[in-house]
């Protein structure tokens, strides 16, 4: 596993939301939600949405951004268009939107300085309070048992996955794991996704060389009821999170991701589970 640094995960949201949070209320979102699908519907049902936030290019498989005249779904277009495009991405468009999406930052620990790297001013659009978790292993598993529960109580069944997401520079790239990728545009964000799918267990359907059950395709929310965590965060206004002006006990409540932590056999399972990953059906956009 290469993830060593140490950080601090962070919850940044409005303060009736950041409340409701350290009440044990976890809300999560679909990754269609954020990405291209949502921008689509929004156009068909005549809803266009300019404050649109989120990326289009969610769940990118694929980024071509040399010589992508040769790809072959731009053969056949018209040389005018050819020549206005500056990217070429391919996004899934299969199971990624409907895994429900749970976002944090990583406020990262200089061992060497013994500072905290500052966060990005833009991190104030997401809200108006950090909820700083202090215990992240107690945070995991009160977040696993509400979902055990959650599967006992509706008959149902989740895939719990996880892990730090990645930026990928402006070149071409295949991409592995579509749901933790992102463009290095959004590097300030310095994500930590936790998701859940939730199976469809009457429609096994088999896989070469796995079977598994398919996602149903739903992208409604889930709330998740995992108790008060007043014990293990802490809350500060937004502007005194960015100005790095903390607790003066942060660094020792700084998470360390290794094979024997919780979080680190989430991510170790899910790096496995998405190591061959191929989606059954992509979508093409490009920037003109």
């Amino acid at each position: 596993m290469s993830i060593g640094r140490k950080f601090v995960p962070v919850k940044i949201t409005d303060k009736k939301w950041a409340d409701r949070f350290v009440q044990g209320e976890v809300f999560m979102r679909a990754l269609a939600d954020f990405g291209v699908w949502n921008r689509l519907q929004n156009i068909e049902n005549a809803k266009i949405n300019n404050n649109f936030r989120g990326d289009l290019r969610e769940a990118t498989v694929r980024h071509v951004e040399e010589n992508f005249e040769s790809e072959q779904f731009l053969q056949g277009m018209p040389s005018e268009l050819i020549n206005a495009i500056k990217t070429v991405d391919y996004i899934d468009y299969s199971d990624m939107q409907y895994f429900k999406l749970f976002c944090l930052y990583n406020l990262y620990y200089n061992e060497k300085n013994g500072t905290f790297e500052g966060p990005d001013e833009q991190l104030a659009s997401f809200g108006d309070t950090a909820v700083i978790i202090t215990d992240m292993d107690a945070f995991i598993k009160r977040f696993l048992i509400a979902l055990l529960v959650k599967e006992d109580k509706n008959n149902t069944h989740f895939i719990p996955v996880a892990n730090i997401v990645e930026y990928y520079a402006p070149e071409t790239a295949d991409i592995k794991t579509p749901l933790f990728h992102k463009t290095n545009s959004y590097v300030w964000q310095n994500e930590l996704r936790i998701a859940i799918g939730e199976l469809d267990i009457h429609n096994k359907f088999s896989t070469s060389p796995d079977q598994r059950y398919p996602l149903i395709q739903s992208t409604e929310p889930i709330l998740l009821n995992i108790g008060s965590i007043e014990d293990i965060t802490l809350q500060i206004p937004v502007q005194d999170f960015i100005s790095l002006n903390l607790p003066a006990e942060l660094p020792k409540r700084c998470v360390e991701i290794t094979p024997e932590s919780l979080l680190g056999k989430i991510i170790d399972e899910t790096q496995q589970q998405f190591k061959n990953y191929a989606p059954k059906q992509t979508k093409l956009i490009f920037t003109i």
